[in-house]
């Protein structure tokens, strides 16, 4: 079998995320930050941001990538390996009067 060469070679890999989610509203921005690790002020700055959703206690339920949508009061959250329905279920668990 010939060795391949990084250097020359080229190709491309078909990637699917686990998780692709958009969150909006007015709250959106509050509620999200609330729950995020990361500070979602740096999205003024940069494309995305990366975080993790933790439990009260502070263990790590998922981890993901917050990118600001196109519309106002809107986000999309990805993430390589958390499934979606993680990532959504943590969000919902602590929706209570936020319009998200």
């Amino acid at each position: 079998m010939p060795a391949i060469n990084n250097s020359t070679s080229a190709g491309f890999l078909r990637w699917q995320p686990a998780c692709w989610l958009r969150a909006g509203g007015p709250d959106a921005t509050a509620f999200l930050q609330s729950q995020f690790s990361n500070d979602l002020r740096l999205l003024d700055h940069q494309p995305a941001v990366y975080g993790l959703w933790l439990t009260v206690k502070g263990k790590v339920m998922a981890d993901s990538f917050v990118l600001r949508a196109a519309e106002p009061d809107a986000f999309w959250i990805g993430s390589y390996a958390s499934p979606a329905s993680i990532v959504q279920g943590q969000l919902e668990s602590h929706i209570i009067a936020d319009d998200v």
